[in-house]
Order: C-alpha cells, then sequence, then structure tokens
C-alpha cells in the first residue's frame, strides 16, 4: 500500500519536498548556555582554512559559507575539526537561501554537520547551544532550522534543546509545472504565527 501512495503522490505533485521548520526558545529568556564538554571544544571559526583541509567532505562544504552575515562553528575533539554550523541572516540569508522568510531579529541555522563516526555523543547538541549563544550575543531574538521530514533524530536534537516545531513545509511541481508551490502549514506557539499559515506560495529555496 504505501508503495502505491507514493507513486500516486510522484505523479499528482511530481517532485517534492517535505520539511519541518524548527524555531528556537526566545533567547534573551535563556539561562547562559553550557556548551562545556570534556571531550570537545565548541568556538566561532573565523577562516575556511581549517574546514576546507578536513577529511569529512561534509565539513569541507562549510568552508563556502564563511563571509558577511553568518555565524560559524566549530566542534573539535582534541584539536581535530570534528563538527561545524553555519547560521546566516539578513541580505546574506534573504539573497542566497530565502526560504523562511526572517524578521530583523532573527537568524537561520542553514548547515550543521558532524563527522559520521562521532555522531550520537551529543556534539550536535552542543553546536546548537552554541548556535543560541552566539546569536544572542549579536542581539538576536530568534533561530530558525530546516529539517527534512524523515530526519527524526535530528529533530529530536532540535527539541533536546528545547526547540519547538514552527511549520510543516511541503514544495512541490504539481503536474509537471514549472513552479515551484509551497504550502506551509504552521503551528501557533508563545504567541508567534509563523507567516503565510496554509497558504499556498511561490518558493523560493
Amino acid at each position: 500500500m504505501t508503495h502505491w501512495v507514493k507513486r500516486a503522490a510522484a505523479t499528482l505533485f511530481g517532485e517534492y519536498e517535505l520539511y519541518h521548520i524548527l524555531r528556537s526558545p526566545e533567547l534573551d529568556r535563556l539561562p547562559s548556555p553550557d556548551t562545556h564538554s570534556p571531550a570537545f571544544d565548541i568556538s566561532e571559526l573565523h577562516e575556511p582554512d581549517e574546514c576546507a583541509a578536513s577529511e569529512s567532505g561534509e565539513l569541507r562544504t562549510l568552508s563556502t559559507q564563511f563571509g558577511s552575515e553568518s555565524i560559524v562553528l566549530g566542534a573539535r575533539d582534541h584539536g581535530r575539526l570534528v563538527g561545524g554550523a553555519v547560521v546566516w541572516y539578513g541580505d546574506r540569508y534573504a539573497n542566497e537561501r530565502g526560504f523562511w522568510p526572517l524578521q530583523a531579529d532573527e537568524a537561520k541555522l542553514v548547515n550543521i554537520v558532524v563527522e559520521q563516526k562521532l555522531r550520537g555523543q551529543g556534539i550536535a547538541t552542543l553546536l546548537i547551544a552554541a548556535v543560541e549563544r552566539a546569536a544572542m550575543f549579536r542581539g538576536f531574538q530568534r533561530v530558525y532550522a530546516r529539517v527534512w521530514h524523515s530526519h527524526s533524530s535530528s529533530v529530536r536534537a532540535f527539541q533536546k534543546a528545547a526547540w519547538c516545531k514552527s511549520a510543516f513545509v511541503v514544495v512541490c511541481r504539481p503536474f509537471g509545472l514549472a513552479g515551484p508551490f509551497r504550502f506551509q502549514i504552521a503551528r501557533t506557539m508563545a504567541g508567534i504565527q509563523s507567516p503565510n499559515d496554509s497558504h499556498p506560495i511561490n518558493c523560493r529555496r
């Protein structure tokens, strides 16, 4: 049955994407995040060279995401880079991604990577806490993240850090149209309504 449902969806909607949009707690109400770990050191990265030299292809991609209106954080294991996170904001995010509309006091976590053999050791949780701290120090009130619908381990990592699901987004190209079109099923949390509640709009990635 599942096979036929997937085939019917592919026929009707064409290529499609399904995402959870997650939202951080309000940063000015957070206690000081604890990013200390006896095993891993979390700090901001200011030059892309360390990422570019990594043996991990995923970590090397971080080297292309430095620049203006960005925050890049790294996780090191005894001096070796094993994880990283990238936050964009302002015109940088609006012009290069623009998938989720941001207010002036909001930022977007566009990438979080942990070396595969070290996953499950809490590095992602440390990076998320470091993202919150770095964004708070720059005056942001909130950070958003986009997670593929079936990446349950990623969703759990954010929820463990007290992030909430803010919306579910479907991006599709129905009947082979050029599209794409986006449908957002928004959730209201703490009096904050996600934009474009359940409203189909043209989509920017």
